[in-house]
């Protein structure tokens, strides 16, 4: 894989890949060490394809070196899963105005698993902290659907039985709170009785 990313790079860069990487001693132990690197982060095949397609079309002028063609190979991008920056803003929005939507549904699995690994961070730390906090678990959950280990959506709890508070209790119908609780508390019971 090493030897093909080269190839396509001396192709695409012609002598600005030859003052690059200079004789043929220093191109080996580029290679030796771009293997590592490979390895370490899981690339594959379609994933460095991906990448030299982006080289191409970004009209990148010079060969990158070993950490910024890594970024290039975001696997979640080549995969065809969403990238990183849409997967927080869905998560961002999920955790924030859709809160409250139970027919909220996430575009895929891949940002889902994230979610249910890191959302509750949101609220809790800094932007920082909560932005490595999520490239990790984004780069977990790519690494898990991409060995078919991802688990299975957790199933939620039933909602308990909830009695009136009063037996005759009245719902001011101009209160939005009471109208909430009113619904949750009808939805419990038909979901119950079935």
């Amino acid at each position: 894989m090493v030897n093909h990313t080269f190839g396509k790079f001396q192709l695409i860069f012609g002598r600005r890949y030859s003052s690059r990487f200079g004789n043929a001693d220093d191109v080996a132990l580029t290679k030796r060490m771009w293997a590592q690197g490979f390895t370490l982060s899981h690339v594959n095949a379609a994933a460095v394809d991906h990448a030299i397609n982006r080289i191409i079309m970004q009209q990148i002028e010079w060969p990158p070196e070993l950490p910024d063609f890594l970024a290039l190979c975001d696997e979640s991008l080549a995969a065809g899963l969403p990238a990183p920056e849409a997967a927080l803003k869905e998560i961002i929005c999920r955790r924030g105005a859709e809160r409250f939507n139970d027919d909220f549904v996430f575009s895929h699995r891949v940002v889902e698993y994230t979610n249910e690994q890191v959302g509750h961070y949101l609220h809790k730390e800094a932007e920082k902290p909560f932005n490595a906090r999520f490239k990790k678990a984004y780069r977990q959950a790519v690494y898990l659907h991409r060995m078919n280990k991802l688990p299975p959506k957790r199933q939620a709890l039933p909602a308990p039985e909830l009695p009136p508070i009063i037996e005759q209790q009245t719902i001011n119908p101009n209160c939005p709170i009471q109208k909430r609780m009113a619904q949750l508390r009808k939805a419990a019971r038909s979901k119950h009785s079935e």
